[in-house]
């Protein structure tokens, strides 16, 4: 089998998902999630999102608001959803990732970069393809922002009227993580920082944040 380790946007939209053979709880030691990634693929207009004061500057471009998405940083362990299917998609599944992730060899700044990693699933270890923040990296945030900012920062990035999909912007891309790691009996205390901190900032957005746990 070709095993994928997701732990933010292909923990709730997983790619080529009809081909899936299973999607388990996995953990890899020596990482933990950090949003740290400046990303304009999760863009939106700034005209169709919502504002709220004492978002930090940089964060539109071209009038688009960026949005800020999960990578990784050094750290205890990270826990996410291990998603498996039939070594035979290799050649379709593999590009089909790298372009999702915004990886191109040829790039020499690369955001995230594909990893082989091991996993603990199920009392085995697998071995599984991943994307890892590049720390050298135009777009990278280092040290990432506080929680109370990177709430700012996504929900400035989120539309009014929700979008949803695999390039789910700002607090719709917080609450598909969350939400598909609760499902599988995972609270990230890390992800629940940031939803407590969006919840702090009075405003319609609330709403679109589960209350946290």
């Amino acid at each position: 089998m070709l095993h994928v380790f997701g732990y933010g946007s292909l923990t709730f939209s997983p790619e080529l998902p009809e081909l899936l053979l299973s999607l388990r709880r996995g953990r890899v030691q020596g990482l933990r999630r950090a949003f740290n990634k400046r990303s304009r693929s999760r863009s939106a207009p700034a005209g169709a999102c919502w504002d709220v004061g004492g978002a930090p500057d940089g964060w539109t471009v071209g009038g688009r608001r960026v949005s800020i998405t999960l990578g990784t940083a050094p750290g205890d362990f990270l826990e996410g959803l291990v998603a498996s299917y039939p070594r035979s998609t290799a050649a379709e599944l593999l590009p089909r990732l790298d372009a999702r992730e915004g990886f191109d060899p040829a790039d020499p700044d690369p955001g995230y970069r594909p990893r082989d990693v091991d996993v603990h699933v199920d009392g085995e270890v697998v071995v599984a393809r991943t994307y890892l923040t590049n720390p050298g990296a135009t777009w990278t945030l280092d040290p990432p922002p506080d929680p109370d900012a990177t709430a700012r920062i996504l929900i400035r990035s989120t539309p009014i009227e929700p979008v949803g999909g695999p390039r789910a912007p700002g607090l719709e891309y917080l609450e598909g993580t969350r939400r598909s790691l609760r499902e599988v009996g995972i609270t990230d205390a890390y992800l629940e920082s940031v939803a407590a901190a969006v919840r702090a900032l009075p405003g319609p957005w609330t709403q679109r944040v589960a209350p946290v746990r």
